[in-house]
């Protein structure tokens, strides 16, 4: 489970007619069985599956564009509160309740598999509620009668299930009361809330000049002060925006107390107060150790001091490290029980990058560091900037948890290999949930790579390479493959909610036997979606571009749009996908404006036609030409009637190339040995050349 499932109950005002699948705005209240998160009294439980009631508000007639985005996203809030905490007291962490899973789930404590649900609207508003086992009801109040009145003249109130859920629905009632006969409506109290105080830059640092990231739910003042020092700095804080704080360090741990002053009356909304007006004081500690040495050495279990006869910690050494270092691991497995990160702040230079490298690499045929993280922990976290990861491995992630994220700027992650972790193998998102747009990671090169075998234990989102939901402009993935992931190849998803996501680059790039894994004897597991490489979402613009690429046996589609209305797709191959090669559609948007520029698409055992669906403004010959040659049920074949045939190949055994026929040059580039490269029949300019 990663959440993206669930059930139950939901009253919205607007539903698609049955079977459509476009996208539509609608604003609702959900009593549902899915993943919830909360925080109380200082405790955050992430329930894998729980109990929640949810509403969606905010969604206007006038606010919704042509292309069905919203012209102002800060007027729609979709907010989940928990129905079931009763993993509370099972301290901070990561649980299921759910029962009858095929996969147990992180953290399951319970297997409750019978669920009352209601949702009731009276004179006060909508109520939603759960009553677990014993009887006892939690209910969430909502103080607005009308919240459901503003798209369509209806209230519309039934069952939902998503993804992998199997549910029945038994022991139904619907009531309708007479509003004037109803109770009266209550007087909606105000909800009082704690004041927020948050540090939200890293602990340890590599330069005396710190900047210390802040924020908090109120309006006020933030005093900074050393507590061994005189020193005192201070800002303006506005609620939910970050304030920057300037620092001088000296070496060692430097100790700060961070002093939140709310505004006095500030309320976050007209219904929530804060609890207390009294200032709120957080102690923090930034350490500044650095290791000046030009080259670190680190070995698996070591604890010295960095020399080659003394080497340290891999976590140590991230630690410390300080512009133009090289740190260089012994090759061997890091057994690794706690997520490595690469602090925010620990940056390089543009003319000295930090580099983290398997010590005497020199190519694929070299000994690799492993950093094995034994289904323990999450992986590895590049936060920081100017780095330079070379020649190790990621592996064994915890479930739900990403292999490598990439999360800084300007950095360099080459010859990495990601494989067997618990969720995504390598990741471009931003680090923190508070993080600005401008500070989503950007300008960042993959080099070269290799990510397979990834697999949460749902199979619903595991891929081998993401650049998805909070990125920037820049991101380039050059040379990589991404094979037998339990998802997708490539997923560069973007969502309403967050916005459009920076242009992402794929070039001289390999996606095939996505949606499929292999057991202990290399037998073929169906696992989840399987396209090779799936190039956006939720029908948001972003020119994301494909270039000399090749998808072939992927579980579902080669190359896939996925409602992007403008991928722009140049000299690549996609061959015998077992749904469609190559799919250009966007479900809501007005106008499309697709490129297709030498696409070769071809098959011999799987004969499923392209799905290409232009829009609106579209221009046609920036799709149709005499360059791409599309699968028409039939044949391959271009504008002018031509048609590709397989003389254009040096072979087309798919068998070969899975089991071992695609290898990498000492230079880390890919080898196709001989699979889908092309003869002088094809004509140049079509197709991926290697």
């Amino acid at each position: 489970s990663n959440g993206q499932e669930g059930f139950g109950l939901m009253a919205c005002d607007r539903v698609a007619a049955n079977g459509d699948k476009n996208t539509f705005w609608n604003m609702s209240y959900m009593a549902s069985v899915t993943k919830v998160e909360y925080t109380i009294d200082g405790v955050k439980n992430s329930m894998k599956l729980g109990v929640g009631s949810q509403e969606k508000i905010g969604v206007t007639l006038d606010n919704i564009t042509e292309a069905l985005t919203l012209a102002d996203m800060s007027l729609f809030s979709s907010v989940m509160l928990p129905l079931d905490t009763s993993c509370l007291s099972l301290g901070a962490g990561t649980y299921n309740i759910v029962g009858n899973y095929t996969a147990e789930p992180t953290g399951t404590v319970a297997n409750i598999t019978s669920f009352i649900l209601t949702i009731e609207k009276n004179n006060t508003g909508y109520f939603v509620s759960y009553t677990d086992a014993e009887g006892n009801t939690t209910t969430q109040k909502y103080y607005d009668t009308e919240a459901l009145n503003h798209l369509d003249d209806s209230v519309y109130v039934g069952f939902f299930a998503a993804r992998n859920f199997d549910v029945t629905f038994t022991d139904i009632s619907f009531e309708v009361t007479d509003p004037a006969t109803d109770a009266p409506a209550e007087a909606r109290p105000t909800e009082l809330v704690d004041l927020t105080a948050i540090v939200a830059s890293g602990a340890v640092a590599n330069s005396e000049d710190y900047i210390l990231h802040f924020y908090s739910n109120a309006d006020g003042k933030v005093e900074v002060k050393g507590i061994t020092g005189n020193q005192v700095e201070s800002a303006d804080v506005k609620a939910g925006e970050k304030a920057f704080i300037p620092l001088k360090l000296t070496s060692g741990a430097n100790s700060f107390a961070v002093k939140m002053t709310p505004a006095e009356g500030f309320k976050l909304d007209e219904y929530t107060a804060l609890t207390s007006y009294e200032p709120v004081t957080v102690e923090f500690t930034v350490d500044y150790t650095v290791n000046t040495a030009s080259v670190v050495y680190v070995a698996p279990d070591a604890s010295g001091t960095g020399t080659k006869e003394s080497p340290a910690s891999i976590y140590t050494a991230v630690n410390q490290a300080v512009p133009g270092q090289t740190i260089v691991m012994a090759p061997g497995v890091y057994a690794l029980d706690s997520k490595l990160i690469i602090e925010r702040g620990m940056d390089g230079t543009a003319d000295a990058m930090i580099t983290l490298m398997t010590e005497g690499f020199e190519g694929p045929s070299s000994e690799r560091a492993v950093l094995d993280f034994g289904g323990k922990a999450a992986g590895m976290t590049l936060a920081a900037n100017y780095w330079h990861l070379l020649g190790f491995d990621v592996t064994n992630s915890q479930d739900g948890q990403k292999g490598l994220q990439v999360s800084g700027s300007y950095n360099v992650v080459e010859q990495v290999n990601t494989y067997r972790n618990g969720n995504t193998g390598l990741q471009l998102s931003r680090y923190n949930g508070s993080d600005l747009r401008s500070e989503w990671p950007h300008d960042n090169l993959i080099l070269n790579c290799t990510s397979y075998f990834n697999a949460d234990k749902g199979y619903e989102d595991a891929d081998g390479f993401a650049a998805k939901l909070t990125i920037g402009e820049g991101n380039v993935f050059d040379g990589c493959i991404a094979h037998h992931n339990a998802d997708d190849g490539w997923d560069l998803y973007a969502k309403l909610e967050t916005g459009n996501i920076g242009k992402v680059v794929i070039r001289n790039s390999v996606a095939y036997k996505n949606g499929y894994l292999l057991d202990d004897n290399g037998a073929e597991i169906n696992a989840g979606n399987g396209n090779g490489f799936k190039m956006g979402g939720e029908n948001l613009s972003g020119y994301h571009t494909l270039i000399n690429s090749i998808a072939f046996a992927n579980k579902t589609k080669g190359i896939d749009s996925n409602s992007c209305p403008d991928i722009q797709v140049e000299c690549s191959t996609s061959y015998d996908n077992e749904s469609y090669n190559v799919a250009f559609y966007t479900n809501t948007a007005v106008n499309t404006d697709y490129s297709a520029d030498g696409v070769l698409s071809y098959r011999k055992y799987v004969f499923e036609a392209e799905n290409v669906k232009l829009k609106g403004t579209q221009d046609e010959k920036k799709v149709y030409g005499s360059k791409n040659f599309f699968w028409d049920g039939t044949a391959s074949v271009n504008a002018d009637g031509v048609k590709a045939a397989e003389d254009w190949f040096v072979s087309l055994d798919s068998a070969a190339a899975i089991n071992g026929g695609i290898t990498r040059n000492a230079d880390g580039t890919i080898n196709m040995n001989g699979f889908l490269e092309l003869t002088d029949k094809a004509p140049e300019g079509v197709g991926a050349r290697f």
